[in-house]
């Protein structure tokens, strides 16, 4: 599986990454997992103001960076 480079909240202690189709929150101070969500895998993420966007060329989907809620997905 391939792993996406890792994306880090500058307001708090959580990096963000994807590990195959998984997306994972965790916390960059002890590794702990804070939340993660099979979203199909995508080609990148961006932290925003508190939403997390991935796209895997489909489609683009916005999750609420702090507990990995889906906010909204386009569609195909």
């Amino acid at each position: 599986s391939q792993v996406g480079p890792p994306v880090t909240s500058l307001t708090d202690n959580t990096i963000y990454f994807e590990a195959g189709t998984m997306l994972y929150a965790l916390n960059k101070v002890n590794g702990a997992i804070i939340w993660n969500v099979d979203n199909g895998g995508s080609s990148g993420l961006v932290l925003n103001n508190g939403v997390l966007y991935s796209t895997n060329n489909i489609y683009i989907e916005a999750r609420n960076a702090v507990n990995g809620q889906l906010l909204w997905k386009s569609s195909n």
